[in-house]
């Protein structure tokens, strides 16, 4: 299987898109803030897009265990 990289800003979500989201985006969409932080309203505005497009998304007990320590 080919796998295709690009930019996710451009990337159209969908409901057949299955997603495994690592705890670095999950420390950004729901970790303490910091400032200037550039990735931010990026990942939330992705983020947003995955959710309205009704995508799949997996996670397992590493990266849970992960956000909790970060």
């Amino acid at each position: 299987m080919k796998y295709k990289t690009g930019e996710i800003r451009h990337y159209n979500f969908t409901a057949q898109d299955k997603l495994f989201l690592d705890a670095n985006i999950w420390l950004y969409l729901y970790g303490p803030p910091k400032p200037r932080s550039y990735w931010r309203p990026i990942y939330a505005s992705v983020f947003n897009r995955i959710v309205r497009a009704k995508s799949r998304i997996y996670i397992d007990v590493l990266v849970v265990s992960e956000f909790i320590k970060g």
